[in-house]
């Protein structure tokens, strides 16, 4: 089974360079199918080795303008998503994409779903920041166990609500709840982040 899967990706055209690579290495395609007759006789020599070698370098110049033709139509439309300038900074507040969690929450041994699964959840503060590498230190719960540096793919900013402007999408966190302890009452209070995100998870 290897040889044949070896031997289709060689004789395979590829899409960058326009040829296969038994093309490339012997200047030919090979036949999948053994002719039936024999080769014709002939008495000319065999051909000298330059001249095969010449035979071969227009299509290898072709290769190659092919692959830079295919590395620029690449790198083009890869800088499409990508900006000139950091858009992060130590303070900023950001979302935090859920597209790794979704696998954990909606495993077999649980009984929850991720069809309504939040895309991004709750705004961090940006700690550190890598432009180098194009990442992004969190200020995440240590007791989470969570690596906190991410690309900045999985981020974006948190723009937080106008109340003013959009009434509907006020967030209005519930009231203190109150515990009747021993020593007295103990009063604890939601903030609005904190609400929204045990709202979404």
């Amino acid at each position: 089974m290897l040889p044949k899967i070896c031997f289709d990706l060689m004789n395979t055209t590829n899409a960058s360079t326009g040829f296969s690579p038994f093309q490339l290495c012997f200047g030919k395609l090979l036949q999948l199918l053994p002719p039936f007759a024999g080769p014709p006789p002939t008495n000319s020599p065999e051909p000298h080795t330059q001249t095969i070698i010449d035979m071969m370098q227009p299509m290898e110049m072709e290769a190659s303008d092919n692959l830079l033709t295919a590395k620029v139509s690449q790198a083009f439309h890869a800088n499409i998503t990508h900006t000139a300038h950091f858009p992060f900074k130590c303070g900023d507040k950001v979302l935090l994409s859920t597209v790794h969690c979704q696998q954990t929450h909606n495993s077999a041994t649980t009984s929850h779903t991720a069809k309504f699964f939040p895309c991004f959840n709750r705004p961090y503060t940006i700690t550190h920041t890598n432009k180098r590498h194009s990442t992004v230190t969190l200020e995440l719960l240590k007791h989470l166990g969570n690596f906190p540096v991410f690309h900045t793919s999985k981020v974006q900013l948190f723009h937080p609500n106008n109340d003013g402007l959009f009434l509907i999408c006020t967030m209005h966190p519930p009231p203190p709840v109150c515990y009747n302890l021993s020593y007295g009452p103990f009063y604890f209070s939601f903030s609005s982040h904190d609400f929204l995100y045990s709202l979404l998870t």
